[in-house]
């Protein structure tokens, strides 16, 4: 199995209608140390697009799809503490039961 392949298992898919977001989610722990900005990943026409966990969030790449920030912005606000969380400590069945949808 590939590296890629195993930090696909350290993350969560956490579908839209769970959230109340326009577009399916990933989240997950800094597990790696890779980044120093928290982050989730958005799903867009099959890309994950990195956007920032932090009061005003931001897309993460160059190349950034058109897509509304608003909703975005309010569930990372709603959660932002929990996603925090998450991202010093990967604990995910955490996140899960306490998750709130917008």
């Amino acid at each position: 199995m590939k590296m890629k392949d195993l930090l696909l298992y350290e993350m969560a898919n956490i579908q839209k209608q769970y959230t109340g977001l326009d577009h399916d989610i990933w989240v997950f722990g800094n597990t790696e140390e890779k980044h120093n900005l928290p982050r989730i990943k958005i799903l867009v026409n099959g890309r994950r697009i990195p956007v920032s966990v932090e009061s005003e969030p931001r897309i993460l790449i160059k190349n950034k799809p058109i897509i509304k920030m608003d909703k975005i912005k309010k569930f990372i606000n709603v959660n932002e503490k929990l996603l925090l969380k998450l991202w010093e400590d990967n604990d995910q069945v955490y996140f899960i039961k306490n998750l709130k949808k917008i």
